[in-house]
């Protein structure tokens, strides 16, 4: 019989690990840095998340989950309308608070933790009627929408590290200190990630979905709920507050 799973020590590794990923950057930080955090021995942590990977795969699958909760979202929208406003809502948020899109980076230079993250909300995203595991035609065209969002915004943040752009944009992804995205960067962040989910929406609906739309739709419906408001709820939904 295996040993049981208690969701104390679970949600307690995760507290630890999402202070330390934010205070340190997720590549300074060990495994034995967070059981010490979470005063608890180190094989607990493997026992639980595997490796430290999995580790961060599973909290901001958590976050995104809350996300989705939080929004509120229609089952009965079109697919790619939710996927647009759960998209735009992770971008808005990360203008607001930088240190969640610097971690997030660190997970979307993992591939295998990303798309791992990637199946377990999608689903949820596309609505309880539609099941992608038996619809190979719908598993195919979110196979595409993964491998484009992950070239999309892995050449982005490659761009920002190889300093193609301004040193103030530079400058937010190597100050953990920065609490706010200078207005000219948070600019071309929004102008980057609509250009990316229209490609996307162009390329996976052959035309049929008009992508500024989709935006357009995605920001009335974000200009309806506390973003800010939204860090308190995830951090207290998941015990990390």
């Amino acid at each position: 019989m295996g040993r049981k799973v208690k969701p104390e020590n679970r949600n307690a590794i995760l507290k630890a690990a999402y202070k330390l990923f934010l205070l340190e950057g997720y590549d300074n930080v060990s495994t034995n840095m967070i059981a010490r955090e979470a005063q608890m021995h180190h094989t607990l942590v493997f026992r639980y998340f595997g490796t430290k990977e999995y580790l961060l795969c599973s909290l901001f699958e958590s976050i995104e989950k809350k996300m989705i909760d939080y929004l509120n979202l229609s089952p009965d929208a079109e697919p790619f309308q939710n996927y647009v406003t759960f998209s735009l809502m992770k971008y808005e948020f990360s203008v607001l608070y930088p240190d969640y899109f610097r971690l997030r980076a660190s997970l979307i230079k993992k591939t295998d933790a990303f798309i791992r993250m990637f199946l377990s909300t999608f689903s949820i995203l596309q609505g309880a009627e539609k099941n992608w595991k038996e619809d190979s035609d719908l598993r195919m065209d979110w196979f595409y929408m993964i491998g484009g969002t992950l070239l999309l915004q892995y050449e982005f943040i490659t761009n920002y590290s190889e300093s193609t752009f301004s040193a103030e944009n530079n400058d937010f992804l190597t100050n953990y200190s920065s609490s706010v995205f200078p207005e000219v960067s948070a600019n071309k962040f929004r102008a980057y990630m609509h250009y990316s989910i229209c490609k996307n929406v162009q390329i996976l609906t052959n035309d049929k979905l008009d992508g500024n739309q989709l935006i357009e739709n995605a920001n009335q419906k974000l200009s309806e709920i506390d973003l800010v408001g939204f860090r308190s709820y995830y951090e207290k939904e998941l015990g990390l507050v």
